[in-house]
């Protein structure tokens, strides 16, 4: 972990601030990415395949960056304002040891267990991310569950 709750409540306003205009920055990126893509396809229909092929690949390699891209743009926009000097500070020295992913995951989990939503410190709370808790493990830690996510019986 990298930041203390108490850290975090400190400056949580800033944390909120940076976070929302992550996840903005984040759609804005999609759309381009996206919008992009279409263009590609309609390139590559036009008869201009290789531009087509260029233009997706580009749209590809920004849309991979965009976890450091939205974060990146969202602590930008704060620098030079009072109080935000020791919070981004933080921000990016978490950034030299970890991905943006797991930094701005672990800072909306501490705002989540501020507002008592329920999210803990160093849960991970993405989709998919769930683990078999003590209430879904058998006897031997097993989750009944087979290859496929189903239960062991194939449904």
């Amino acid at each position: 972990m990298h930041f203390e709750q108490d850290f975090i409540g400190e400056h949580r306003d800033v944390f909120e601030r940076i976070v929302a205009r992550a996840h903005k920055v984040a759609v804005v990126i999609f759309v381009i990415t996206f919008l992009a893509y279409g263009v590609a396809a309609w390139m590559a229909f036009n008869e201009q395949p290789w531009v087509a092929l260029i233009l997706a690949t580009l749209a590809y390699l920004f849309f991979r960056q965009f976890r450091l891209v939205s974060l990146g743009l969202a602590r930008t926009g704060l620098r030079g304002e009072t109080g935000t000097a020791e919070p981004l500070k933080a921000l990016d020295l978490a950034l030299e040891k970890d991905g943006a992913h797991a930094v701005l995951s672990e800072v909306e989990n501490h705002l989540r267990a501020i507002d008592g939503d329920g999210g803990k410190p160093g849960d991970s709370g993405g989709p998919g991310e769930e683990s078999a808790g003590p209430a879904r493990r058998g006897a031997t830690g097993e989750t009944g569950e087979g290859p496929r996510g189903g239960d062991r019986d194939g449904s």
